[in-house]
């Protein structure tokens, strides 16, 4: 199953490359193709543009030939008949020598040589034109001994060697441009032979891809297959409650676990909403918890509870984000747990915890009131006695023995107040609650003990809180008290009370030798506070180290009860 699901990957991975070079080639040559097509244009231009700058020169040298016959015949016969030849060839020897001048304009030696021509044309017609005048005044014997000069003869043959010239340049430019178009065709059509032979390269690359691109597929297909199986059996086989809605809250797929816990088929489930499967208040917050992870993109964990059946259920879920591939969140997964039995059971056992410590703190409290009875009330009153049997035995110490068992009793008294103060509840009646900690505070500075020192807050301020978590935590601060008195051999004691976003903060930091928290086991005193703590539904972090002090920190709701 493993290299059927990887085997499109990679096939898709080494394919990849192969079309990226192919396809580098066929730009390749499709660009040179192009690039050599234009240069074949522009050879083919220039080979016709020779060709025009040739017959320029061919018209040029047959016009300045027809001149000199025009000349000739007129005379030696006289005929005017042979003048308009003669103005004929005139301009179209102009005219050819203009045309030749704009067709060379880019070559810098052909124009001096055009040039030339055009002084050596005029000088040559105006010959002509002299020879044609000495006739008309002279007569034919007048312009035959001007022919015989040889001037005109002279002027035509430079025209001839300079026409010549031009002919040659303009002849080996030819060759040459004849050549590059012929290096161009040969390129293009050797181009042209090697982009058919690339693409069908690429035909064959491409059918054998896709042939085995399909058998690939097949077998993903068949993978997937076997994977939905796989998947749907282990989340049809699973305790947990697993669900997937859509982003309008919609179920869309339930497992066995979920259709069992609603007793419903999975056909009657999807489609439907949490408010249609549970009490509003609880589908809103289902809804709630469903937005909140659509809208922030991420895992959720969360305690929610239902009520099915009549029966409350306590349900840990994790919630995700189900995406499209561009990101965007489309629906909510989620797996929930159902935790009723097992909070059940750690109640239960939370509940004997309770009461074994409250046992072990009743045994201690009654043998802290059997050794204070015994050591020192009994002690006292068995003193008194003796001095009352003193008094009767000896008259002259009557008056010292009643004084002394006087003393005894008021002392016993006291000692019996101060154990019925510590065993009684607190009354928050005649000073509230802030005041019952201050008394607490002084009556232990009076001892000398230990300086403690306090931060409170009005009564005003702490009045929300019920009478029975003022005692809880006038009973955690007695507590932390007499841990820091017994074990801390601190110097100072600071409380602080601090009502603050609809909770009570309360923090008891000392100064002594402190512990570690991981390695001591939590004594009778420190259960007793957790306890309280849990049992009003708040928080405690005690943070101490050796040498450091401890500081307790207790967190209680305004609302518990």
């Amino acid at each position: 199953m493993k290299s059927t699901l990887f085997l499109r990957p990679c096939f898709e991975q080494k394919l990849l490359p192969i079309f990226l070079v192919l396809f580098s080639i066929i730009t390749s040559l499709a660009t040179l193709v192009y690039k050599n097509n234009q240069v074949h244009q522009r050879t083919s231009v220039l080979v016709e543009h020779t060709k025009d700058v040739l017959y320029n020169t061919e018209e040029i040298s047959s016009s300045i030939k027809e001149l000199e016959s025009a000349v000739r015949g007129y005379v030696i016969t006289g005929d005017s008949a042979f003048l308009s030849p003669f103005l004929a060839n005139s301009k179209t020897i102009n005219a050819g020598i203009r045309k030749l001048s704009i067709l060379t304009e880019n070559d810098p030696l052909q124009q001096v040589r055009i040039d030339s021509l055009h002084l050596l044309t005029e000088k040559r017609t105006k010959a002509a034109l002299l020879t044609l005048e000495l006739r008309n005044t002279h007569g034919m014997e007048g312009a035959q001994k001007y022919i015989q000069t040889k001037a005109g003869f002279h002027l035509t043959r430079q025209l001839d060697a300079l026409l010549n010239r031009i002919e040659a340049a303009e002849e080996a430019l030819l060759t040459l441009r004849k050549q590059a178009n012929d290096e161009s065709n040969q390129r293009f059509f050797a181009f042209y032979f090697l982009l058919i032979a690339v693409l069908l390269a690429t035909l064959v690359v491409s059918f054998v891809a896709l042939r085995k691109n399909l058998t690939a597929r097949k077998k993903a297909e068949e993978s997937l297959r076997e994977n939905k199986v796989l998947l749907r059996s282990i989340i049809d086989n699973t305790s947990s409650l697993i669900y997937v809605k859509d982003d309008k809250g919609r179920f869309t797929l339930v497992n066995k676990a979920f259709e069992k816990k609603y007793k419903l088929t999975s056909g009657q489930a999807i489609g439907k909403t949490a408010f249609d499967l549970a009490p509003t208040r609880y589908a809103r917050k289902y809804d709630l918890n469903d937005q909140t992870v659509l809208r922030d993109g991420r895992l959720l964990e969360v305690e929610e509870d239902a009520v099915i059946e009549g029966k409350l259920h306590h349900f840990y879920s994790v919630k995700f984000p189900l995406q499209k591939r561009n990101g965007k969140n489309y629906g909510v997964a989620g797996i929930a747990t159902d935790l009723t039995d097992l909070m059940t059971k750690k109640q239960v056992e939370k509940q004997k915890e309770i009461i074994e410590t409250t046992v072990d703190a009743q045994e201690k409290e009654r043998k802290h009131l059997s050794t204070e009875l015994h050591d020192n009330i009994n002690q006292l009153l068995a003193s008194a006695k003796l001095m009352l049997d003193a008094a009767k035995t000896n008259p002259e110490l009557h008056d010292i023995c009643l004084r002394k068992c006087e003393e005894a009793i008021g002392e016993g008294i006291s000692e019996i107040r101060n154990l019925s103060h510590a065993l009684a509840a607190p009354s928050f009646a005649a000073g509230g609650f802030t005041s019952a900690v201050k008394d607490l505070a002084d009556r232990i500075n009076l001892s000398g003990k230990i300086n403690v020192q306090t931060s409170l807050c009005t009564e005003d301020e702490i009045n929300p809180l019920s009478e029975k978590a003022k005692i809880a935590l006038y009973r955690i601060i007695q507590e932390q008290m007499n841990n820091t008195l017994k074990y801390a051999k601190a110097s100072g004691i600071h409380i602080e009370v601090k009502p603050q976003n609809k909770k009570v903060y309360l923090r008891i930091a000392d100064d002594g030798v402190g512990f570690n928290p991981g390695e001591k086991a939590k004594g009778i005193g420190l259960r007793n506070i957790e306890n309280r703590i849990e049992f009003f539904s708040g928080k405690m972090n005690l943070v101490s180290s050796p040498n450091k002090g401890c500081v307790l920190q207790v967190e209680l709701p305004m609302s518990c009860n």
